[in-house]
């Protein structure tokens, strides 16, 4: 298995990775969750799940010790509750996530994803 990129460059940066299920599962299933780290806490969360016909993804963004507090529980819950495009910005810290996950064959599906902030956006009062 591939490990997930260490670090994404901070400014057009690209990260690529292979995930493959685990022998205890069938080949076809592949589902996990990583939280991407950057510099001034911000973070981003990428949830997927190619299990069989189900090809689901979930993203989030925002402050890293709020998307830490986030149980595996509720993670798993909103990524059943998604579909095969989610999309997330973050009022509070500009930070923004999209992502889409497409069915390649029975063993292969591919996840575009970008992850953003947005600076100078004015709060709402």
């Amino acid at each position: 298995m591939d490990l997930p990129p260490s670090k994404i460059a901070k400014k057009y940066g690209i990260g690529t990775f292979v995930h493959k299920g685990t022998s205890s599962l069938p080949v076809s299933n592949s589902k996990g969750a990583i939280i991407y780290i950057s510099y001034p806490g911000l973070a981003w969360l990428m949830a997927w799940d190619k299990s069989n016909k189900i090809n689901k993804v979930y993203v989030e963004a925002g402050t890293l010790d709020r998307l830490k507090e986030m149980s595996d529980f509720a993670i798993e819950n909103k990524l059943y509750q998604s579909g095969n495009i989610s999309r997330y910005w973050d009022s509070d810290t500009g930070a923004s996530a999209a992502a889409e996950i497409r069915e390649h064959d029975d063993y292969t599906a591919f996840i575009v994803a970008t992850f953003d902030q947005f600076h100078g956006i004015p709060q709402q009062s």
